[in-house]
């Protein structure tokens, strides 16, 4: 089975630059789950959603195998990030 290449929007690298290091590590290690396996998170259409601590958002282009990362924000922000991009 194919694996599936990871892609990062500037919002998510910026988002995650302002991370503790544990928070950082622990979504990496989830994003290396999601090469495997892109279905892992909570559908929240048309996105996905892993939760760690922080929440991490993504969306999955099934032709291309490509994740791409869309943003990282605390539970309180809510969805109005995602919506917006």
């Amino acid at each position: 089975m194919k694996e599936w290449s990871i892609e990062v929007t500037r919002r998510f690298e910026r988002d995650f630059k302002r991370l503790s290091r544990s928070v950082q590590d622990r979504i990496i290690e989830l994003v290396e789950e999601l090469r495997s396996n892109p279905y892992l998170g909570k559908k929240l259409l048309p996105y996905y959603s892993l939760r760690v601590g922080e929440y991490s958002s993504y969306k999955i282009n099934e032709r291309e195998h490509v994740i791409t990362l869309m943003t990282v924000f605390h539970r309180r922000v809510g969805y109005r990030r995602i919506r917006s991009s």
